[in-house]
């Protein structure tokens, strides 16, 4: 019922921030009001409003900062920076819990969020703790899903979308392109290497069929001569061989003509 009764006095209160007669102390008790407000996630638009970035230059300017917290951050970075920052009221860290809920179920793995990501997240001491604030969140419409208490999971069906910082946002896709324009380049430089070292083996390959082809060749030639020497050789020798036996024959029938020619005068 207060929460209702708060959210109705929206209306009036952005009135009041834009109004020109609202200053520094007004204009920060106006957005500590805001923020306050459960089921508001919604706080970019604040932070055009000229009254507001006119704290930026008074005694408010840590509750400028908290205006872009909620806007954009965690429950985690005010913790981790709480000096930073106004002190918080029991409402406007119930809020800024439901805001940072809605970014782990944006982050989460298939929308299941164990009990212990959103205990180290929101601050807590045990999971008791963040079974009674997601009891009570879920009245909201930063997250809607259920409770797997056995497995001690919030398993979430819809979020909101919050702010989005649009240089912080531009920061990460430059860092994520950056990121992938060096991944495109190591993979090129990868490829060349690659490619030239295949276009060394082909080489290498050429090479090695070239001096094969060359000493082919080079044995062809001597096999040729060798072949051609030893066939002389050999015709040499048969004709010599020939020119003996024929010697031997003639010598052997002279004996045998003369013998019996003998024979016949006695």
């Amino acid at each position: 019922m207060a929460a209702v009764e708060a959210e109705s006095r929206l209306p009036e209160l952005e009135v009041l921030l834009r109004s020109k007669s609202s200053k520094g102390r007004m204009i920060a008790d106006l957005l500590r009001q805001i923020t306050e407000i459960p089921d508001i996630y919604r706080f970019q638009t604040y932070l055009t409003i000229p009254n507001v970035q006119d704290l930026r230059n008074s005694d408010f300017t840590a509750t400028l900062d908290l205006l872009a917290l909620y806007a954009y951050g965690t429950y985690s970075q005010y913790s981790e920076n709480s000096s930073k920052y106004p002190a918080l009221s029991e409402k406007q860290i119930f809020t800024l819990r439901c805001l940072t809920l809605a970014s782990l179920a944006k982050e989460s793995d298939r929308q299941k969020i164990p009990f212990k990501t959103i205990e180290d997240a929101l601050g807590f001491t045990d999971h008791w703790q963040v079974f009674d604030f997601i009891i009570e969140a879920l009245n909201y419409s930063y997250v809607k899903g259920k409770l797997d208490e056995p497995k001690r999971l919030l398993i979430v069906e819809e979020f909101i979308t919050r702010d989005v910082d649009v240089i912080a946002e531009g920061k990460h896709i430059r860092s994520k392109l950056e990121l992938f324009t060096a991944a495109c380049e190591n993979t090129l430089q990868k490829t060349k290497e690659e490619s030239a070292r295949i276009d060394q083996q082909k080489l290498r390959a050429e090479l090695q069929k070239q001096e094969l082809a060359l000493k082919i060749e080079n044995t062809r030639g001597t096999i040729g001569e060798d072949g051609l020497l030893g066939g002389l050789d050999s015709m040499q020798r048969q004709k010599g061989e020939s020119s003996g036996k024929l010697f031997k024959t003639r010598a052997k029938n002279s004996s045998k003509s003369g013998g019996l020619a003998k024979i016949g005068r006695m």
